[in-house]
């Protein structure tokens, strides 16, 4: 399996990120054409039913990390805890195991989740829920 790794600041584009219309970012990462598609990944994350600021606040989360494994292996970091959800477009359509974990500020892991989807190239309606453990 062929891996790529992306790793993309996401600051300039968060405020974006949390509106279900928003569009997503990293179009100035350069991409092998063998990992780029026509998908969208649209994905929410929560620590079962606490709030998500105040439970990203309360684990000590520094950042995300959002990883993408299909054909290839994308990971996005680093990517804010508090957003509501996740939108990274230019992604392989088809099945996919997404993964997120939640980091402190030294990189150790606190939590995390993943869930098994199918991307394709309509964003859906609703994004794909994870709970982080």
């Amino acid at each position: 399996m062929r891996r790529l790794h992306r790793f993309v600041t996401l600051v300039a584009c968060a405020a974006g990120l949390g509106l279900a219309g928003g569009g997503g970012c990293g179009g100035d990462v350069s991409r092998s054409d063998a990992c780029t598609g026509d998908a969208s990944l649209f994905i929410s994350w929560s620590f079962g039913t606490e709030p998500l600021a105040t439970a990203c606040a309360a684990r000590g989360v520094d950042h995300l990390e959002v990883s993408v494994e299909n054909s290839c292996v994308v990971t996005i970091s680093p990517v804010p805890c508090a957003l509501d959800r996740f939108r990274y477009d230019k992604q392989l359509a088809g099945g996919a195991v997404i993964g997120v974990v939640a980091l402190d500020a030294r990189g150790n892991l606190l939590a995390s989740g993943r869930v098994a989807t199918t991307l394709g190239p309509t964003i859906p309606s609703t994004p794909v829920p994870i709970t982080l453990r």
